[in-house]
């Protein structure tokens, strides 16, 4: 079991480094159409009618990608005052509790993203006329991930050598 989370977590570096990379083109993307936005709106006094829209979907990827980040680097928000006052051993089974039921919650919003996903991607975005499916797919690749990450860090302590 220790074997296969270590090519897990090898794994885990790679999709790090493509989601930082994802998130800086998003970001960058994302600036230069607020910025061109601006300029064309209140400068040539002639507003770009996909600009803000194209902002508003990558503020999603950005979101859910950026969630996944900051899970993976146990950065999300916890309440940890209750955790801190009980015994380490129980902070142990609580924590992994904890990631169970934030993986199954994560897994859930999924699933129902993929019911969803045939008629999101029969409607079409108002100005860039793409199909729905397109921004919203930020939203299942980041729930995907975030489920899958709260899964590896809930059975991480039953692993031989498990560091949680």
């Amino acid at each position: 079991m220790r074997y296969y989370m270590k090519i897990l977590e090898k794994l885990w570096k790679a999709i790090d480094i493509i989601l930082e990379y994802l998130m800086a083109v998003c970001f960058g993307v994302m600036t230069i159409a607020i910025f061109l936005q601006v300029v064309f709106r209140y400068v040539l006094k002639s507003p770009l009618s996909w600009s803000e829209e194209l902002a508003r979907y990558l503020f999603v990827w950005v979101s859910f990608i950026g969630g996944v980040i900051a899970a993976r680097n146990g950065q999300h928000i916890g309440v940890e005052l209750l955790v801190k006052k009980i015994p380490e051993k129980i902070q142990k089974g609580f924590t992994c509790f904890a990631n169970f039921l934030t993986s199954f919650f994560f897994l859930i919003i999924f699933v129902f993203f993929c019911k969803m996903w045939p008629m999101l991607s029969m409607q079409k975005t108002s100005a860039l006329l793409l199909p729905m499916s397109y921004p919203y797919l930020g939203l299942g690749i980041g729930c995907f991930l975030m489920a899958f990450m709260y899964l590896m860090e809930a059975i991480k302590p039953f692993t031989v050598g498990g560091n949680n």
